[in-house]
């Protein structure tokens, strides 16, 4: 089955750090990037602190890992997302600010995917 033409989306809800599905997102998507599949990816609630470089895990004894998000578009093709009616930190504080999408573009973006999937 060819993949030419499909984008995966990832809806990333999911906090850092919190349990192992806060890295679950990241490692799917670097699987993808190295598969050199097209990414769109959707951070909303928790999973908006994917995102912020401010966030130091070493205190809970747990890996640094999350600016890996930021390598994500020397990988591959790669669009970041989060809803424009959600509020958000500071623009400083982002490892990659995600672009902020209005309700309706936020959906029709999402329907562009050949596969979305939840994180």
């Amino acid at each position: 089955m060819s993949s030419a033409g499909t984008t995966l989306g990832l809806l990333v809800c999911s906090a850092p750090w919190a349990e192992r599905s806060g890295r679950e997102a990241l490692d799917l998507a670097l699987a993808a990037a190295v598969l050199d599949r097209p990414l769109s990816l959707f951070f909303i609630g928790d999973g908006l602190w994917q995102l912020l470089h401010e966030r130091d895990p070493t205190a809970a004894m747990l890996p640094p890992g999350q600016k890996a998000w930021a390598s994500l578009p020397d990988l591959t093709t790669a669009a970041f997302y989060r809803r424009a009616d959600q509020s958000v930190p500071a623009a400083s504080c982002w490892w990659l600010e995600p672009t902020a999408l209005p309700p309706a573009d936020w959906q029709l973006a999402q329907q562009r995917c050949t596969r979305l999937l939840v994180c």
